[in-house]
């Protein structure tokens, strides 16, 4: 990989894990588009650059040697065999973690994932409870389910072992990733037929989660009581247009939440700043329309109870995170970093991320502009049917499909809540799709400008019948 990619890949702001191959509490956002040219092999020589040495710091000098001497323990550990001859056969990295792949003579391969958070006074008491929820709950998934989730071999959440850093060692996942497959013409049989087997293995797939229910917003966590539900962590690195940008990296934590309203009203005040407009009314405007949607949001119940529950649900799903095999069937999802329990409109239900990318407009258009493949609107509609269908054969209860029909607007909401690149497109996306097909564009601009000032009760009384009318789910 050149420098440049080098060093765009170090200032995305979307997590990934690639194996083979903004973000707790963050959808879709300006970096997903990133994550594709992350995916090339990096050998050890472009993994020196002065750019992820900011990002990585120490985390790029760790020996090839002490590598192998890692996996080898741990091999031996799981086999009783040890094998001293292992090769260290691919070395790569994402945003927010460096990634190596050992081969062993008996052509096993394992990988180890090492936190970007984990160097120096980065890997701060909340990043070292992140990384161990992450790896505890995807070992409860792994023993509750049959999804099919990396194994974990062991980690290690400090400094005192051969590489001198944090680490987890686990299983490596065949297959390709979706993104490599979507568009691909070149594949065995017909590309919708691939396209479509795809979707209804990934509904499949995540329908694994839905017997899986919490009382609370947040991470699992295992103690001697058993198992409770503790803080949300997300990535900070920076705001958008502020010095600061793509130079810090730390994991912030907050939570646990009993409701989806406390939830999302403090993701939204917890992220000042770093929009795309300098002007200071329409910033307003869209943050004070943002608001009124939150209120009209459906609670995030199971048809049964007026009590709100909540799911597990990946905060990166989207195709760079799904491997699939030459027909499309999925053989593994990874990049499990900041897993949580969510509202149900965003968990493990929910369409995936590029099926809703025309939902994130500045995501979408910037794609298009730069000659990304990209399905049109209505190929996207059509698509979310076909996965609103496949997942109605695989969900038993019937009060989370309710929800995934609009999962692809309840998950722009999120992205404008958690991040404010892409708050006033997506804030006016969702007005104009509330107030008709008639409204003028120039009126919704008007009015999230009239919204920063405040709007009369006849109009803010409309505007709320509006996204009620929107956001209504059936019971």
């Amino acid at each position: 990989m050149g420098a440049f990619l080098a060093a765009l890949c170090v200032l995305v702001k979307s997590s990934m894990l690639v194996i083979g191959t903004f973000t707790s509490l963050i959808s879709v956002d300006f970096a997903s588009f990133v994550n594709l040219v992350c995916l090339s092999s990096m050998n050890e020589t472009a993994i020196q650059t002065n750019r992820l040495e900011v990002r990585f710091g120490s985390l790029v000098n760790i020996t090839e040697t002490s590598l192998l001497q890692l996996a080898a323990r741990f091999y031996w550990q799981r086999t009783g065999i040890f094998d001293p001859f292992g090769r260290l056969i691919d070395s790569l990295n994402g945003s927010y973690n460096i990634v190596h792949i050992v081969e062993f003579r008996a052509g096993e391969k394992y990988v180890i994932r090492i936190p970007a958070t984990g160097w120096g006074d980065r890997f701060t008491q909340s990043a070292r409870r992140a990384f161990v929820a992450q790896i505890r709950t995807m070992q409860y998934i792994k023993k509750n389910t049959t999804l099919p989730i990396p194994e974990i071999y062991g980690y290690n959440d400090g400094f005192r072992n051969e590489i001198g850093a944090p680490f987890m060692v686990m299983g490596y996942v065949h297959g390709v990733p979706v993104n490599k497959r979507w568009f691909d013409e070149s594949g065995p049989g017909i590309l919708e037929e691939r396209r479509l087997r795809i979707l209804d293995s990934l509904a499949e797939t995540m329908s694994q989660l839905q017997n899986l229910k919490f009382d609370r917003i947040g991470t699992l966590v295992f103690d001697q009581g058993g198992l409770t539900i503790g803080p949300c962590y997300r990535w900070y690195d920076g705001t958008f247009g502020q010095a600061d940008y793509g130079k810090v990296l730390r994991v912030e934590e907050s939570g646990p939440f009993s409701s989806s309203q406390e939830y999302l009203q403090h993701c939204l005040a917890s992220r000042e700043g770093g929009e795309i407009s300098k002007d200071p009314i329409v910033n307003a405007g869209s943050r004070a329309l943002l608001e009124m949607i939150i209120s009209c949001l459906p609670p995030s119940t199971n048809g049964k109870s007026d009590n709100e529950s909540f799911v597990l649900g990946l905060q990166d799903f989207n195709w760079q995170n799904i491997m699939t095999d030459e027909t499309g069937r999925v053989t593994g999802i990874v990049d499990w970093d900041n897993v949580q329990t969510m509202p149900r409109h965003f968990g493990y239900a929910c369409f995936p991320f590029w099926l809703a990318v025309d939902w994130n407009p500045v995501l979408y258009h910037f794609r298009l502009r730069r000659s990304f493949k990209e399905n049109t609107p209505e190929a996207l509609r059509y698509y979310r049917q076909v996965y609103y269908n496949m997942m109605a054969k695989y969900l038993h209860n019937v009060s989370d499909l309710r929800l995934v029909r609009k999962s692809h607007i309840f998950g722009s909401l999120l992205t404008a809540a958690t991040n404010p690149t892409t708050r006033e497109h997506i804030v006016r996306k969702i007005l104009e799709e509330a107030m008709g097909a008639d409204e003028q564009a120039e009126d919704v601009r008007k009015l999230i400008r009239m919204a920063s000032g405040g709007l009369s009760a006849t109009e803010e009384d409309s505007i709320l019948q509006g996204f009620r009318t929107l956001l209504f789910v059936p019971n």
